[in-house]
Formats: C-alpha cells, structure tokens, sequence
C-alpha cells in the first residue's frame, strides 16, 4: 500500500499528502511507518507538505554558512570535499 501511495504522489503530490496527513491521526506505529514509507520520494524531493505531515515545518531561521569546496577546480576523478555550517537562530531545534 505504501508503495502505491508513493507512486500515486509522484503524479497527484496533494493526494498523497491529504491522505497521509488524514492517516496520520491517532495513528498507530505500523501506520505511521507505512506513511513515512509512502511519503519518501516526496521528501527525497523536499516536498513541504509531506515534511509537515512527518512534524517538520518551516525552517525559517536556518542558514548555510561557510560554504567550502576544495579543490576549486577538480580534475575528472578527483575527490572533492564539500564543507559548510548550518546556523539555527531561531528558537526551535
């Protein structure tokens, strides 16, 4: 079921999320795994609605800072590492 709910969000995505926030009332934990489940291309894809049903809201407060990559210009086949800060100064964690 919870791969049919995926698929259907990958066409219809306020379905997916109307019926996983309805679902997600009083549910239980095998409901709760099976929304999750059904909603993981929709987050993988930062969908808000979907992040909100699983108790995520709004990051309003967040910033990225100190965006490092090295080198700054790789060769074909090079490692490359990517480094940064995430600053929260809102009052939620």
């Amino acid at each position: 079921m919870a791969t049919n709910l995926n698929d259907i969000g990958k066409d219809h995505p306020d379905v997916l999320v109307g019926t996983a926030k309805a679902w997600m009332k009083d549910a239980s934990e095998d409901r709760q795994w099976l929304i999750r489940h059904a909603l993981r291309s929709a987050v993988k894809q930062g969908d808000a609605g979907a992040l909100r049903v699983l108790g995520f809201g709004d990051a309003t407060d967040i910033s990225v800072r100190k965006a490092r990559i090295t080198p700054r210009r790789p060769n074909i086949g090079d490692d490359v590492t990517i480094a940064f800060e995430v600053a929260n100064a809102g009052s939620k964690s």
